[in-house]
Formats: structure tokens, C-alpha cells, sequence
């Protein structure tokens, strides 16, 4: 079940692009798109975490804004956890899969801690 699961994201992926329209890639063009990464799966195999990045620009300066997301492995239930001006990344469910833990530099300070999530909210 996980393969058929990760085979469809990458066919996912391979689609958006071919079907890309024939113009000239910029750097500008590319941030126009979500980018998803960070891929975990539950210990019971019914929920996968991942994240989404958005671009951010403002005038010369520009980023991605990452948030975490959940997905039922049967695609019927999909919440973004996350929120904020600050990126998390790096979700991994904890080994009875009760938990979501990620990284993100939401203090005082910018630097990166762990922060722990109820799967349920």
C-alpha cells in the first residue's frame, strides 16, 4: 500500500511536467508552484505527513513559506496542521502514531525546535 502511494505521487510529479506549457522556464515561473516534500508515513500505514512550500516575493526578496500537511493514506481526509509566518518542516510521527513532530523557528530567537502535535489536532 505505501508503494502504490508514493508511485502515485511521482506520477503525479512526472505529469505537472509534461504537461507544462512549451514557454521558457524562469526562476519567477518556477515560484508560481506549490512544492511538496518531507514525506512520512504512520506506523499504522493511514496517515502520511508531508509538506507544502509556497513562494513568497517581495520585490528583490524571496522564499518559500513550508507548512505541514496530513493525508489519509486513502486520500479521503487531507488537513494542513501547520500555520503561520514561519516555516516547519521534517514531520514525523511518533512510534504509536498518536503524535506529529516538526521542526520550525517560530521563537524569539529564529532558531529551529521541535514542537509535538496530537494527530487528532
Amino acid at each position: 500500500m505505501k508503494n502504490r502511494f508514493y508511485l502515485s505521487i511521482a506520477i503525479l510529479a512526472c505529469c505537472s511536467f509534461l504537461t507544462a506549457q512549451s514557454a521558457k522556464w524562469t526562476p519567477s515561473e518556477m515560484m508560481k508552484y506549490k512544492r511538496t516534500g518531507n514525506l512520512d508515513v504512520s506506523p499504522d500505514g493511514k496517515w502520511v505527513a508531508y509538506t507544502v512550500s509556497n513562494a513568497r516575493m517581495d520585490g528583490e526578496n524571496s522564499d518559500f513559506l513550508t507548512q505541514v500537511w496530513v493525508v489519509s493514506s486513502d486520500g479521503s481526509s487531507n488537513h494542513q496542521y501547520t500555520f503561520g509566518d514561519k516555516s516547519c518542516s521534517n514531520p514525523k510521527f511518533s512510534p504509536d502514531g498518536r503524535f506529529l513532530a516538526f521542526s520550525s523557528g517560530r521563537g524569539k530567537d529564529g532558531k529551529n525546535q521541535l514542537y509535538v502535535l496530537r494527530l487528532t489536532g
